[in-house]
């Protein structure tokens, strides 16, 4: 009866299908953790957008403040929202919404003139990811 399940080469027809099954699951393995690893690129590229969006945000807040003498219009101070586009995987375009924060506080050290002498700015961008996990990312400075 063994004679039967074994080939030209003597080899078992189990070790073959073993040997098959071993292949399967080391592709299957191998397919998933490169899947995982563009969904990590990906996310690594959105969360590098939103930072670079944070930043400029911070960047126009300071350029308000001095091209006011010294005082951000208390006006900036909210929420609004945001928009980034995302392509994953070469696919089709995804659009994430985005919910901003700004929020100063001027300091209650006054200079001569009666301007604060500095704000606490602090920007700050919320959304959720493609695997629908919260994230959030935040910019804090003294100007």
């Amino acid at each position: 009866m063994k004679h039967h399940l074994m080939n030209e080469r003597g080899v078992l027809l189990v070790e073959l299908m073993v040997a098959v099954l071993f292949i399967a699951i080391a592709a299957f393995a191998l397919t998933t953790m490169i899947e995982q690893g563009r969904i990590m690129i990906n996310e690594t590229r959105h969360r590098i957008q939103v930072l670079n969006r944070v930043q400029s945000q911070m960047e126009r807040l300071i350029y308000l403040k001095n091209q006011n003498n010294g005082e951000v219009p208390l006006s900036e101070n909210g929420f609004f929202t945001d928009t980034l586009y995302m392509r994953y995987n070469n696919d089709e375009v995804t659009v994430i919404p985005l919910t901003a924060e700004i929020r100063m506080i001027p300091s209650s050290q006054t200079n001569n003139s009666g301007r604060p002498l500095y704000y606490d700015i602090t920007v700050i961008y919320s959304w959720t990811d493609i695997a629908g996990q919260p994230c959030e990312v935040a910019l804090r400075g003294l100007y």
